[in-house]
């Protein structure tokens, strides 16, 4: 059985002797939900730098990160940073910017962090243009567009210690709340494309339910690019780069998990640009489940085939990546 809130499995024998499986696998979070620890593990494998923005990382205990930062400002071509904590979570703390002292002054009042990541800005985003009626009842006309990224949701198994790793099919677009303005990093709404950020604009600013957000800036990814660029955009373009990210993923993590039996759910966020090259952002280890509640039928369909894919039956909706 497997409950909602995914906090217990069992499986039926012989696929485990005990017909148990845990299902958390503990070093995904220490070394895949850190994004200091990602960028640092992934960027030695000269494959990642195909979808891999210009990222540094650092920890403001070594006493010459303040150089590395102005060094890394002064580099030729780029003209704009991200700074993201390596722990944050749904889009908080995040500072964008291209002048160090404020970089440095940023970084200083955020005394709760000390594991950071500094990587080049993509001032170049693709750009979805939302129009008509949404779920709220709030009508969309965009003219310019708003940032998107992808979340794809992916499944880690070890069973009986071979590992496997997964992609659903059912990825997700997740939009900003409001269009993209590139003269404006200060305005988080318009330059984040995280959904709690979005419900927090909900309640405040529109005084409408929050949760509605996550309806009305949701969109499935392989309709959604498909409608835009043609029937076979996703196959050949889209799906590609998502497999090649995974596959280099898993290469470069699979030595890391000891689990013997366990899977692990994770939920990567991915950042298309105008020509629609895919650039890896970061790594839920726990990711939040609103979005796809919404569009996966009260995530019975995602459920069922995580039960699948566990118990060995066909006809889910994972696809096998490695």
């Amino acid at each position: 059985m497997i409950t909602k809130d995914l906090d217990t499995i069992t499986l039926h024998e012989p696929l485990i002797d005990s017909g148990k499986i845990k299902i958390n696998i503990d070093s995904i979070q220490n070394y895949l939900g850190n994004k200091k620890v990602m960028y640092d593990i992934l960027s030695n494998d000269k494959r990642s730098f195909q979808f891999l923005p210009l990222t540094f990382t650092f920890n403001v205990i070594d006493t010459n990160y303040k150089e590395v930062i102005k060094y890394i400002l002064s580099l030729p071509g780029i003209r704009t940073w991200i700074l993201k904590p390596a722990l944050g979570l749904q889009g908080k703390d995040i500072y964008i910017s291209n002048n160090y002292k404020n970089v440095i002054r940023y970084i200083t009042k955020k005394v709760k962090y000390t594991d950071w990541v500094l990587s080049e800005y993509i001032d170049k985003p693709f750009l979805l243009k939302i129009k008509g009626k949404s779920e709220s009842g709030a009508k969309f006309n965009d003219s310019i567009g708003r940032k998107v990224h992808i979340r794809i949701y992916v499944l880690f198994t070890v069973i009986n210690g071979i590992k496997h790793i997964y992609l659903y099919d059912g990825s997700l677009l997740f939009s900003a709340v409001k269009e993209y303005s590139s003269k404006n990093f200060k305005n988080v709404y318009s330059n984040l494309t995280n959904l709690h950020l979005g419900s927090i604009y909900y309640n405040k600013k529109l005084k409408i339910n929050g949760d509605l957000a996550y309806k009305d800036l949701s969109f499935p990814l392989k309709e959604t690019v498909n409608e835009i660029f043609g029937s076979d955009f996703y196959k050949k373009v889209v799906f590609p780069q998502i497999k090649n990210m995974l596959s280099v993923i898993f290469d470069n993590s699979k030595d890391y998990i000891q689990d013997n039996n366990a899977f692990h759910r994770m939920a990567i966020d991915i950042m298309p640009d105008s020509q629609f090259k895919l650039y890896l952002l970061e790594i839920n280890a726990h990711p939040g489940m609103n979005a796809p509640d919404y569009h996966w039928n009260g995530l019975s369909d995602y459920l069922t085939s995580l039960s699948n894919v566990l118990n060995n039956i066909p006809n889910n909706k994972f696809i096998l990546i490695k």
